[in-house]
């Protein structure tokens, strides 16, 4: 896809979902805004909660989102999508779908996740591997920190990151807008 296609699609996306969600952006190729050669749309979202316990017979959703994605899926808005190893991935914190012929990924976190997933997320792929990998290792990631479970640790102590400028400035990163994000950058 080029770059206007993919943005048409992920307003759209956007704006089905957001309802369900606390807060929603896109991010990957059309966050860095990628000129052409887009293949999915990526999304990072942390869902409403549950408002009260399931009904008895009721599917106990995670959340308003899981519940209205799984809706889409059974009214063929959405369809499953599987990865090169055919490989289906709908939990709950990982969507990969077809939002009707488009790929998308789904990502579900939370607050306290948001500045880590946000970032990988944006990417690129070369550049969120540097960003948590050691920099012994010739990464970016300072000696005793490391990208665990959504989040970002010193040792044993969880380093808030509510933000992608959180994430940056916790591992003594300069902040880089989205379309600057390539291997470049540092060199």
């Amino acid at each position: 896809m080029n770059y206007s296609t993919a943005r048409r699609v992920a307003d759209e996306i956007l704006e089905s979902l957001a309802p369900h969600c606390l807060r929603i952006e896109v991010k990957g190729s059309v966050c860095r805004v990628k000129v052409d050669d887009i293949h999915d749309i990526e999304i990072v979202c942390i869902p409403k909660p549950r408002t009260a316990p399931p009904a008895f017979g009721e599917t106990p959703y995670a959340s308003p989102l899981h519940a209205y994605t799984d809706g889409l899926l059974q009214l063929g808005l959405m369809a499953y999508r599987k990865d090169k190893n055919g490989r289906r991935a709908w939990g709950d914190k990982f969507r990969r779908a077809l939002w009707r012929s488009t790929p998308l990924d789904l990502f579900i976190t939370t607050a306290d996740q948001w500045g880590v997933i946000a970032t990988i997320r944006t990417g690129s792929a070369a550049f969120s591997h540097k960003l948590v990998t050691p920099a012994v290792q010739g990464g970016w990631m300072p000696i005793g920190m490391r990208v665990e479970l959504g989040r970002l640790w010193h040792g044993t102590m969880a380093i808030e990151t509510p933000e992608e400028a959180d994430f940056f400035e916790a591992i003594g990163l300069p902040w880089v807008e989205p379309i600057g994000r390539n291997l470049e950058v540092f060199a």
